[in-house]
């Protein structure tokens, strides 16, 4: 009987200590994930705007909560038309220059800070009148106004989701102000500054208020066709982009055919408003559905399309898959406007020749009138 209770009493003990090993054990695992999860608390804190958005932007069935309040900030991915009354600018905006410049600001500078700007954001003016000028003429080269938009706040003004690069921020500003747009309209990217701000502010100082289409940028591309994009295997999904947007305002290049352009590169450009009044407002807002949107098209691949057949497959096979919108926005939408500005926008021909001095010219002022314009003299009427 002691033999036994002396056992009994050896084993509860035995079990007793494989308890508290097994305790500290547990304990001390649970230590070494402790650094782990501070580290991921700060980085939930220091990233916490950006989480919110990914969760707010997941499809409705892959989200496990609703949203808090009204208040939450918007789904990039649902914010295609802006409503024009959710622009306050709108209503009873008064311009106060014939010429406005649109540029296309990411991270370049901060529109909430003058001091970050650049000169050609703040120097508007041209003065003094230049010698010999008449006033009659000056009043044709009185300087521009800047109208900015944003892509980093949400919750702030004139707001623009960062989809379609700057081909998004100029559709916005049509539909935004399509019964009320100014004269002339320079749309441009945010880096003008970068290298070449005297280049290119002597141009929008010395652009004409009666100007039509005219390219901004320097250089002149030609003979580009949709085998630029064959490399990355991305060309059926750039095509349909471009047959979509061109179909909308009533161009229909044929069945087979890669799509020659002739462009001025980086989407610099100024038009005048009766060209962009030509399409209908529900043109524009369809266009900036499609380019400020994450994909351009719904339509599925045919057999109809250049990037189908055979030559465009040839080297490099073609994804005819699903678009995938974070990655192809920027060749889709986005390089759409890109290559496509000068139809869409100013009504010219798919391979819109290279300027000469003198049709170039036809755009700015003089140096006589302007100082430093690229022009010494006024081009052929």
């Amino acid at each position: 009987s002691s033999s036994s209770s002396s056992s009994s009493s050896s084993s509860m003990r035995s079990i007793s200590r494989r308890r508290a090993v097994d305790r500290r054990s547990r304990a001390a695992r649970c230590l070494q994930f402790v650094p782990f999860a501070g580290l991921l608390l700060w980085f939930a804190l220091q990233h916490k705007h950006k989480i919110i958005h990914f969760v707010s932007t997941q499809p409705a069935e892959l989200q496990t909560t609703q949203p808090l309040d009204k208040t939450s900030k918007p789904q990039q991915n649902q914010e295609t038309v802006p409503d024009p009354e959710a622009n306050p600018d709108v209503k009873g905006w008064k311009w106060k220059h014939r010429l406005v410049v649109v540029p296309a600001v990411y991270k370049e500078w901060d529109p909430r800070n003058s001091s970050t700007k650049p000169a050609w954001v703040l120097n508007t003016k041209l003065d003094p009148l230049p010698n010999g000028a008449s006033r009659s003429e000056h009043k044709l080269f009185d300087g521009y106004e800047v109208y900015e938009y944003q892509r980093l706040w949400p919750d702030l003004p004139r707001y623009v989701p960062n989809f379609g690069y700057e081909g998004a921020i100029y559709l916005k500003f049509i539909v935004d102000f399509y019964h009320n747009l100014p004269d002339v309209v320079a749309f441009v990217q945010g880096d003008a500054n970068v290298h070449r701000t005297g280049w290119f502010l002597s141009r929008l100082h010395c652009l004409r208020r009666d100007t039509e289409y005219v390219a901004l940028g320097k250089f002149y591309v030609g003979g580009r066709t949709l085998t630029r994009w064959t490399p990355k295997g991305v060309a059926v999904w750039v095509e349909m982009c471009w047959r979509a947007l061109l179909e909308l305002v009533g161009i229909l290049p044929p069945d087979g055919d890669p799509i020659e352009i002739g462009i001025y590169a980086g989407a610099y450009f100024a038009v005048r408003k009766e060209l962009l009044l030509r399409h209908s407002l529900s043109v524009w807002q369809q266009a900036y559905r499609m380019v400020g949107g994450q994909v351009c098209t719904t339509n599925q691949p045919n057999s109809t399309l250049w990037a189908m057949g055979e030559k465009a497959n040839s080297w490099w096979p073609q994804k005819k898959t699903q678009e995938q919108p974070k990655d192809l926005n920027k060749h889709t939408g986005a390089g759409a406007i890109e290559h496509l500005n000068h139809v869409i926008f100013g009504a010219e021909p798919l391979i819109m020749p290279a300027y000469n001095r003198s049709v170039y010219c036809r755009n700015f002022a003089s140096e006589s009138v302007c100082p430093h314009s690229p022009c010494k003299e006024p081009g052929a009427e």
